[in-house]
């Protein structure tokens, strides 16, 4: 069953309601012959997104712009692999970027980059259990 707050349909749901539209179906008879689990008021939406938009794929919002864009991060990551010794924040400092130092960590972890110092504590653990 689904949330009620939360109504998400599925891309097989808007694509059966395309092809019945394009066969000519009223967009009533859709929600009670074949949709009936979807609200009469969003497939009249839908119905109108299809004719003004030729699809219903939903636009990409703006949303917030991102901390370090793309020329930033691949330079980010070419001195972080060309300097693995180098602190969070050494590296944004050599890489010329001002962002947090988590921010720099996600885009480390995205691209399976692991600083310094998560290595030398690493280390000190695997060390200090050989020696035990």
């Amino acid at each position: 069953m689904r949330n009620f707050y939360c109504m998400l349909h599925s891309q097989q749901e808007k694509a059966d309601f395309i092809d019945l539209l394009l066969q000519g179906k009223e967009v009533k008879d859709i929600h009670e012959n074949h949709l009936t689990g979807i609200h009469l008021s969003t497939l009249h939406r839908w119905a109108k997104l299809a004719k003004t938009n030729g699809h219903l794929i939903p636009k990409k919002s703006s949303g917030r712009p991102l901390k370090i864009q793309d020329r930033a991060e691949r330079h980010l990551i070419r001195v972080a692999k060309a300097n693995p010794q180098y602190s969070i924040k050494k590296l944004g400092q050599v890489a010329s970027v001002s962002a947090h130092h988590q921010t720099i960590v996600k885009v480390l972890k995205r691209h399976n980059l692991q600083s310094f110092q998560m290595m030398k504590y690493s280390n000190l653990n695997s060390k200090k259990h050989e020696d035990q």
